[in-house]
Parts: structure tokens; C-alpha cells; sequence
């Protein structure tokens, strides 16, 4: 079975090159993007939309169409927020699948996405597998 196919969108290279690779590390097709808009033009390359995605909003532009078009992929979505006065804010605006409030560590947002992704969350998706402890944080403490 090929790999799960997930998406992380954040305008800072090293967050999103280090969440890419926790997520790499665990299993799955991490693909990083700058800008949602770069991630939506891939799909026009790629033979199959993303199982779960991973978006960090506090520093990105979204416009209304573009967010309509992620959700409407049907795939499961985290949106990285910055506090809880932006949570509502950003919460209202878009249906996202979750939020997650900074400071949160990459450890913490792979489990949550893996949560997200698991069969008991959505039974047509699988991540399958277990996985190794995380290098980039601690055990998850968010439940």
C-alpha cells in the first residue's frame, strides 16, 4: 500500500520542512507548500488529492474560494492558529476538521493530524502502521 499523501502549507521554511520530515518519518507522503494556492495548482499534476492536511494560518492570506476549494477536497484539515482571540475568529470563518493553538510542537501537531487520519476518525482513511516516537517533541498532552 503506497504511502498517505499529506499536505503542510506554512510560509516559514524550517517549520515546514521539519514538520515535512517528522511526518516522512512516521509514514506518510509529506508534501510542503508555501501557499495554499501552490498547493491547489499541484493537484492539477498529481494522480490523487491529499488524505490530510496541515495549514498554518496566522501568516498566510486565505481567500474565501481558495479554502473553499482544500475543503472541498474532503480531506482532513488542521489549522495552525496563534492564540485564542485569532482561534474564533479564523474557527468561524472556515469548517476546518481542527485547530490547533500555538505554542503546540511539531511532535504534538503529527499526532494530531495522525488522529485525524485514523480509521476511527474517518473509516474510509487509513494511516496504518504504529509509529516511532516523535524527535521534534514530547508525548502529546493536548488530551
Amino acid at each position: 500500500m503506497d504511502a498517505p499523501v499529506v499536505w503542510v502549507i506554512d510560509h516559514d521554511q524550517w517549520p515546514r520542512a521539519l514538520l515535512v520530515a517528522e511526518l516522512i518519518e512516521r509514514g506518510y507522503d509529506a508534501l510542503g507548500f508555501r501557499r495554499l494556492g501552490e498547493a491547489l495548482l499541484a493537484l492539477r499534476c498529481s494522480e490523487e488529492p491529499p488524505r490530510g492536511v496541515v495549514i498554518e494560518t496566522s501568516r498566510a492570506r486565505l481567500s474565501a474560494a481558495e479554502v473553499a476549494r482544500l475543503i472541498g477536497l474532503g480531506a482532513p484539515t488542521l489549522a495552525l492558529v496563534d492564540s485564542v482571540s485569532a482561534r474564533s475568529e479564523i474557527a468561524s470563518a472556515f469548517p476546518w476538521s481542527l485547530l490547533a493553538a500555538r505554542p503546540v510542537s511539531l511532535g504534538q501537531v503529527a499526532d494530531r493530524l495522525e488522529r485525524l487520519l485514523s480509521p476511527t476518525a474517518f473509516p474510509p482513511s487509513s494511516a496504518g502502521g504504529s509509529r516511532a516516537p516523535s524527535p521534534f517533541g514530547g508525548p502529546d498532552r493536548s488530551s
